[in-house]
């Protein structure tokens, strides 16, 4: 998995070491980024990953939940 910036880095640290859910909003927070900013990453990550298994980060409106709700496709 091609992994472009730090940011990606801390949102995928950020979501597997998650107690539960995380809304766009507190990964921005964290990464110092824009909602938009956050989103976006999201949607490149979780395509990047589908590409080398059959994972995906689920996203259920502006909440993106870490390793036990990654599912299969």
């Amino acid at each position: 998995m091609k992994i472009e910036k730090n940011r990606h880095m801390m949102i995928m640290y950020s979501l597997v070491h998650a107690a539960g859910p995380l809304t766009a909003e507190q990964l921005g927070e964290m990464s110092r980024s824009s909602v938009r900013t956050v989103k976006s990453d999201i949607a490149y990550l979780s395509k990047e990953l589908s590409r080398y298994s059959e994972a995906r980060i689920v996203n259920s409106g502006q909440t993106a939940h870490g390793r036990t709700d990654v599912e299969a496709v």
